[in-house]
């Protein structure tokens, strides 16, 4: 019951002893709790508006350094709107700290004092699988849908957030859809974050142009203290970022990551970053201008209706088996949150992209897409070279279609021509064996302009290593 989770919350306002933290020991949430405060359609406007004040008010469990299992349980009502830095469900999660199994919904959660966040507002620990549709305000930095300002080895993983953030006044920056702002307590940093949805809104003010914001999709930024690692995997960003006014300044807002601090370099990994096309008037998934951090690996802009139902299925490397659900209409979904898919989409008969196990040495390929995603994996995001590796083609594949007068039309540049082959070693030249086991590819149209550069050729591969071997394989209608 919420009396029961307000007495664990009493606990840390004493802050009297280290058993309160709950170091070594597990809370579980044995029901839906929506009793603190009734929302109903237009409460949390109210709230936000500051013409309705509700009677229970949260205040965040500080310190928290034990484990708090949701068991996939609902919380919601909650109002906190705090003077101190460190607002969440939980103020700030210490090292061993873990929040997991939980929706938080219909809640709102402001501070004037920065560090806010739907979960936590400062995590040093791990927060897992948790959904929130909580709206945040802050006019103060380090603001994030999940976690406000993530510290040292923290991670978080599997986690969507799809409400509404605010920033006000000029001091409203350091924000992100999942993660507001990183930096460290005492040690390196190393975060992860992996597996993350973001489809809310962020909305803020910017009128100074010489004001650097830090805000992104997933991340908002980081501090470069001692050389930062951030880890970015298998995310979607597919909200929006609003300015007001829309023409002020964008320095450090991205549709991914934002920027970075100071003047030292952070290595930022990227493997299988999405964002929509359109999520924020400069179409960039970081910011190259703040700082310029150290980048493995990029994300992809991809259209919407890419990445709906099926095309999210095909378009992606994510992973279907376990973490991700293709939905009818809509972007891939965290198969965790069965009450917030909506409609599966039907993959009978489709082949997922996704072939590709590092742990593996043979693989087969046998459709069009499959063919196309071993381009996407020797791209300049995943840089896989094959080394070692034997890929055999187990049928004959067209990838485009190709009638009388096609060849005609292509060479003549007239009619509607189909998009360019991207070759396969465009980011880490081809270092594997690629045997075509006696089969033919049809129907490849590439075109290429410009100078030469470096892994710049164009062909079924742009680029091959001494040691790589092609063989038994045949093109033909190209």
């Amino acid at each position: 019951s919420y009396m029961e989770l307000a007495v664990v919350e009493s606990y840390y306002a004493s802050g009297a002893l280290a058993i309160y933290r709950f170091t070594g020991k597990e809370v579980y949430l044995m029901a839906d709790l929506d009793e603190m405060n009734k929302v109903k359609a237009d409460t949390i406007d109210k709230w936000k508006a500051g013409t309705e004040t509700p009677d229970n008010k949260w205040i965040g469990a500080t310190k928290f350094a034990g484990t708090f299992n949701g068991q996939m349980y609902t919380i919601s009502g909650i109002y906190l709107n705090t003077t101190a830095a460190g607002g969440g469900l939980f103020g700030e999660i210490t090292a061993t700290g873990v929040v997991k199994n939980l929706y938080i919904k219909d809640s709102l959660f402001k501070s004037t004092a920065g560090k806010v966040g739907s979960v936590a507002g400062i995590s040093y620990g791990t927060i897992s699988t948790v959904y929130s549709n909580a709206d945040v305000i802050s006019n103060q930095t380090m603001a994030g849908g999940i976690v406000g300002n993530m510290k040292d080895t923290a991670s978080v993983d599997t986690c969507w957030y799809a409400g509404d953030m605010k920033l006000s006044t000029k001091n409203g920056k350091q924000a992100g859809g999942i993660v507001g702002y990183i930096d460290k307590g005492a040690a390196n940093i190393n975060v992860s974050i992996m597996d993350c949805l973001y489809t809310g809104n962020i909305t803020f003010e910017a009128s100074d142009a010489t004001w650097a914001l830090r805000i992104g999709g997933i991340v908002g930024g980081a501090h470069d203290y001692r050389v930062p690692t951030i880890n970015l995997e298998n995310c979607v960003s597919a909200g929006t970022i609003t300015q007001s006014p829309s023409s002020a300044n964008h320095l450090g807002v991205s549709a991914v990551y934002g920027g970075l601090d100071g003047a030292q370099a952070t290595a930022l990994n990227f493997v299988n970053v999405y964002a929509i096309k359109g999520c924020f008037v400069e179409e960039r998934i970081y910011d190259k201008k703040v700082n310029g951090p150290k980048v493995t690996g990029t994300g992809l802009f991809k259209e919407k209706t890419d990445l709906q139902g099926v095309n999210g299925y095909q378009n992606t490397l994510l992973d279907f088996e376990d973490t991700w659900v293709a939905r009818e209409g809509d972007v891939p979904a965290l198969k965790a949150f069965t009450n917030e898919i909506g409609t599966v989409a039907d993959l009978t008969g489709v082949e997922q992209n996704n072939w590709y196990n590092s742990s593996e040495t043979v693989f087969g390929i046998s459709s069009a897409s499959a063919l196309k995603s071993l381009a996407t994996y020797t791209d300049a995001t995943h840089k896989i070279t094959f080394k070692d590796k034997t890929i055999y083609l187990l049928d004959d594949i067209e990838i485009n279609k190709v009638e009388e007068g096609t060849l005609a039309a292509w060479k003549a540049g007239t009619g509607t021509l189909p998009t360019s082959w991207a070759p396969i070693g465009v980011g880490e030249a081809f270092n594997g064996t690629f045997d075509g086991n006696n089969h033919t590819i049809s129907g490849l149209y590439g075109f290429k302009t410009g100078v030469h550069e470096k892994r710049g050729g164009l062909g079924l591969f742009t680029d091959t290593k001494e040691t790589a071997t092609i063989q038994n394989v045949s093109i033909a209608n190209t």
